[in-house]
């Protein structure tokens, strides 16, 4: 009898570091790969807010493959194989109550932090579909918007094919999931060192130009961003700058006045002209003067 439980004891304290081990491994795979899973792109709860209208290049971009580029605060980004374009996946983790949390919600002293949790992920959800539906509306060129899919659906019918950051390939149905759809860009510092690697101060003046121009027809349009991380958020298609992250727009109609617009620009574009100093001084003053001249 004490020989088989001390065999059932061993075979427990084996199981129990066998569980560790492989929470260990599966935990480490998760982090390589950039926190990305299937789940976490899942939204369990249902948005109010409108998918917008289907179109034939739409239908055509969704059957390319795409290959994972990065994450940020809002998405999961991946990048279709022809470079064309970006389909975002909204970080499902943050814009739902943890399900640990709502299973032991019955806890008295789990029951106030649970609504509390509740509300503010709900808010932070709200703000940010409605940040997105109002880019879709006002701001489709500004930021190369295609499509964007907040609710699920049944009428898209297709599998589209993603690969993570593990080389781990997909096929998803993609009506279950919420996602957004936007022309590709190319950031504006590594633009700019390659213009002027050419030689091309021309090229590089027209950026800063594109640049200034997309911030305000924006405030001509009433609409603030408060996140305007230009560095990261913002980017060049062939023709012109474009926002990148769409997830904290909001109409202001005060930043339609010519002194506020400027003020805001003025502030919102301090860490680029400090960065571009660094290595493009000769840009640098030209920023300068554009500024000025508002």
């Amino acid at each position: 009898m004490k020989k088989f439980a001390r065999g059932a004891l061993a075979l427990l304290l084996l199981l129990t570091i066998a569980g560790f081990a492989y929470k260990s491994i599966a935990s480490s795979q998760h982090k390589r790969a950039d926190l990305f899973k299937i789940s976490n792109i899942a939204l369990r709860h249902a948005s109010h807010f409108a998918n917008t209208p289907l179109s034939s290049e739409l239908d055509a971009i969704l059957d390319k493959e795409f290959t994972y580029l990065a994450r940020g605060k809002q998405y999961y980004v991946f990048c279709s194989e022809d470079g064309k374009y970006v389909l975002k996946f909204f970080k499902c983790q943050r814009l739902e109550t943890p399900h640990w949390l709502k299973t032991l919600s019955f806890l008295p002293f789990l029951k106030s932090y649970y609504t509390r949790q509740s509300s503010k992920i709900g808010k932070r959800r709200k703000e940010l579909f409605a940040s997105c539906e109002l880019a879709f509306e006002e701001l489709q060129e500004e930021t190369g918007l295609i499509y964007i899919h907040l609710n699920k659906t049944s009428n898209l019918q297709k599998k589209v094919r993603i690969i993570d950051k593990l080389l781990h390939h997909y096929a998803l149905d993609i009506d279950k999931y919420e996602f957004i759809i936007q022309r590709r860009a190319d950031l504006i510092l590594p633009t700019l060192q390659i213009l002027k690697e050419e030689g091309n101060f021309e090229g590089a003046k027209k950026r800063i130009d594109e640049l200034l121009a997309l911030l305000v027809q924006r405030h001509e349009k009433g609409i603030i961003d408060f996140d305007p991380a230009i560095i990261n958020n913002t980017g060049f298609l062939d023709d012109r700058a474009i926002h990148l992250d769409l997830g904290r727009f909001a109409k202001c109609p005060e930043i339609r006045c010519r002194e506020n617009s400027k003020s805001e620009i003025d502030k919102i574009t301090k860490e680029l002209r400090e960065s571009i100093s660094l290595f493009y001084p000769a840009l640098s003053l030209y920023f300068e003067e554009k500024l000025l001249s508002l």
